[in-house]
C-alpha cells in the first residue's frame, strides 16, 4: 500500500518501506523526512529513494542543495556511487534564460512538439513575460528557480547582493 506523510518526523523512524518519494525537496528546511526515508531501508532489500524538486531559494542553507551538489560530483565521475541516479534539468553555467532556446534544457518536455508541450511552452513565456516584464525581483528569481531549475543565493530583499559585495571586496583588496 502507499501512503503519504507530514513533514512531522516524529514517529515515523519505524517503517520499513520498500519506496520512499521526497517531493519539493527544495522547500524542505532540513534534511529529517530525506533522512527517515534513507535510514529505514535496512530492513528491505532493493529499497529505493526517489528525490523530485525543482531548485529554490537560499541555497548555501538547504539540504537539497547539497544533495544536488553531491549528485553533480557523481555526474562528473569526482564520486564513484553505483546506487546513486542521477537526472538534473537545468541550464548550463552561463546560459541565458531569455534565450528561449536554452528553455528546453530545464524542461525536456519542449524537445517534442505535441499539445502538451505547446502549453507547457505557452505557461513558461507567460511566466516569462510577467517576472521580467514587471522586473520584481522576487518573480525573476521565482521564474528561475521553477521554470530554469537554478539555485538562488542570498535574499532577494538584501540591499547589497553578491554581485555587489564581490566587487566591493575587490576594490579593497586593489587599494592594500
Amino acid at each position: 500500500y502507499m501512503r503519504a506523510l507530514s513533514k512531522d518526523t516524529k514517529n515515523k523512524d519505524s517503517g520499513a518501506p520498500s519506496f520512499f518519494v521526497v517531493d519539493e525537496y527544495h522547500a524542505h528546511p532540513t534534511s529529517d523526512i530525506y533522512d527517515i526515508g534513507l535510514n529505514s531501508f535496512g530492513k528491505r532489500p532493493q529499497a529505493l529513494l526517489d528525490v523530485i524538486t525543482t531548485a529554490g531559494d537560499d541555497a548555501e542553507n538547504k539540504p537539497c542543495y547539497i544533495e544536488e551538489t553531491y549528485a553533480k560530483h557523481v555526474l562528473d565521475g569526482d564520486v564513484r556511487d553505483e546506487t546513486y541516479f542521477v537526472m538534473i534539468r537545468e541550464l548550463d553555467p552561463g546560459d541565458d534564460p531569455h534565450d528561449r532556446g536554452n528553455w528546453r534544457k530545464a524542461n525536456p518536455c519542449l524537445r517534442y512538439p505535441n499539445e502538451y508541450s505547446g502549453y507547457l511552452l505557452d505557461q513558461i513565456e507567460t511566466e516569462y513575460t510577467a517576472a521580467y516584464g514587471s522586473n520584481d525581483p522576487t518573480k525573476i528569481r521565482q521564474f528561475l528557480t521553477r521554470r530554469m531549475c537554478l539555485w538562488q543565493t542570498g535574499s532577494v530583499n538584501r540591499y547589497l547582493d553578491e554581485r555587489c559585495m564581490a566587487l566591493a571586496k575587490a576594490a579593497q583588496v586593489s587599494r592594500a
